[in-house]
């Protein structure tokens, strides 16, 4: 069963009055260049507050509902996934990537072929080259890509025949691209770990990795490389659970709070998902190990990414396929589902989910769909004094945020439409884990000591940590905009409106 629990967060504890106050004259295109970012607020107080009473405020706006939605928003590092085209990331175009942002796609699949390289010790510049000009086409489009670099890729299920490279040569590849990996992480959503094996799928090595001991140092070797290469803000996802278990076992593994504290960045990736009894070698055929390993992958997915592809099962009788809406609904919750391939294996999965009708709530609930419930803050402060606003956050999606995303009040004037972006102390998006109740979240900033004085309205923006800038990358709020609450999704600004203001004096 999906665990509900939200870890460093209680049920929501502010209570919410159920009017909102309507505005005028708002505007919701704002150019870039009139926003602005303060510096986030100091520590709280000795004693820890940060009340209104506190800040010499002596009222408060509240929030008390918002509009739910049952819209599908793109938002960024979820969903469902096309391959880029050409097939490898140093083919690419501009054009495809631009074409897979309009049609609604904020991730893609990137392969990088090594396979001209599997017997060479040097990656040459010119490869490097064509495969920075393939990130920047992501960045250009406003996409993030998932990652995989393979030395193989049979175009048949059933051709194991190709070869990948020994584990010195993997490790020198690993560590001339690290610079690649670091320099083009902004776009990078989650980094497959790849290299070994069919397909990069970590079996059928021609090198020395043996299916059998998935605890031998050489699995482990190019496992630390991959984690050195990245920085520690990304996470690699592993292939199968076998791995994993024998790295981090079930035991260790951390409560979402320790693991943003720790920066835990182990994800899995199951491309075999809901096509058999063990997902065609995913888990053991073993029931007693199978079991344990998908209770693994259970638990794994509350604090780290995953994601994957249905399967070909069509080439084996004795695979028992799970093809219907129950199937997906429950298994794309229990183990956290954050993306899943468009279109592979479409015929006894997909298009059945379609015509059964629940193909609506598959878009919507995979990956993290976090909605407004309820908001307050103070009805007045001062430039250069400290003000807070509570939220209250539901998340309806099957996984929680992965990459950060900070939180920032933005400030726009009631009579310029100018706007202050104010970076917050108090609350991570990550916290916000898939849950039947909200989530109570007090966010602290504070107000720039040259903002001038005036009416300002109060929207949240969530922003790409590595790409603040750039409100393609802004998570949406699941909610729906109001014309009598004046409540919106501002497309300019990349943040949503909350129907309130705050006179800055």
């Amino acid at each position: 069963m999906k665990k509900m629990s939200v870890y460093g967060a209680t049920a929501c504890g502010v209570a919410f009055a159920s009017a909102a106050l309507a505005l005028t004259g708002s505007s919701r295109e704002v150019s870039r260049s009139s926003v602005s970012v303060a510096p986030p607020a100091t520590a709280p107080d000795a004693d820890g507050s940060r009340t209104m009473a506190a800040q010499g405020v002596a009222s408060a706006v509240t929030v008390g509902s918002f509009l739910p939605s049952s819209s599908d928003f793109p938002n960024p590092e979820r969903g469902f996934y096309r391959w880029i085209s050409p097939g490898f990331l140093d083919q690419w175009t501009q054009s495809d990537a631009t074409d897979a942002y309009n049609n609604g796609y904020r991730i893609l699949y990137a392969r990088i072929s090594l396979e001209d390289y599997k017997n060479v010790d040097t990656l040459p510049a010119n490869l490097i080259a064509r495969l920075n000009t393939g990130f920047s086409y992501a960045r250009s489009a406003g996409i993030k890509l998932v990652v995989r670099f393979v030395y193989n890729y049979p175009s048949s299920e059933t051709d194991l025949s190709a070869g990948d490279a020994p584990l010195a040569r993997i490790k020198s590849h690993i560590g001339q691209l690290s610079p690649l990996l670091r320099n083009n992480a902004d776009v990078i959503a989650f980094l497959q770990a790849g290299f070994v094996g069919v397909w990069g799928e970590w079996h059928t090595s021609k090198n020395g990795f043996d299916d059998n001991a998935p605890g031998a140092s050489n699995w482990a070797e190019v496992k630390d490389a991959l984690l050195a290469a990245l920085p520690d803000d990304r996470f690699v996802q592993f292939r199968y659970p076998r791995h994993l278990m024998a790295w981090v076992p079930a035991a260790n593994l951390p409560t979402v709070a320790s693991a943003i504290q720790g920066k835990f960045r182990y994800g899995f990736h199951n491309d075999c998902f809901l096509s058999g009894v063990a997902d065609i070698g995913t888990f053991s055929d073993d029931a007693d190990v199978r079991s344990q390993q998908r209770d693994y992958a259970d638990r794994l997915g509350d604090v780290g990414p995953v994601g994957g592809e249905t399967c070909d099962t069509t080439w084996s009788t004795s695979n028992v396929r799970r093809t219907a809406c129950a199937d997906i609904l429950g298994e794309g919750a229990k183990y956290n589902f954050t993306y899943l391939n468009i279109s592979y294996w479409r015929p006894e999965f997909h298009d059945r989910w379609e015509a059964n009708g629940c193909m609506p709530d598959v878009r919507r609930r995979m990956g993290y769909r976090l909605a407004l419930k309820g908001a307050s803050h103070p009805s007045a402060a001062s430039r250069g004094g400290a003000f807070s606003v509570n939220l209250s956050i539901q998340n309806d999606g099957w996984a929680r945020l992965y990459n950060e995303h900070p939180v920032q009040i933005v400030l726009q004037n009631l009579g310029t439409n100018s706007a202050v972006r104010i970076a917050t102390t108090g609350a991570d998006a990550r916290s916000w884990t898939p849950s039947s109740q909200p989530s109570a979240a007090t966010v602290n900033g504070v107000v720039p000591s040259n903002l001038p004085v005036g009416q300002y309205r109060v929207l949240i923006a969530l922003v790409d940590a590595r790409l603040p800038n750039d409100v393609r990358y802004a998570i949406r709020f699941a909610n729906e905009n109001d014309p009598n609450a004046n409540q919106y999704w501002d497309t300019a600004l990349g943040a949503f409106n909350l129907g309130t203001t705050i006179s800055i004096s």
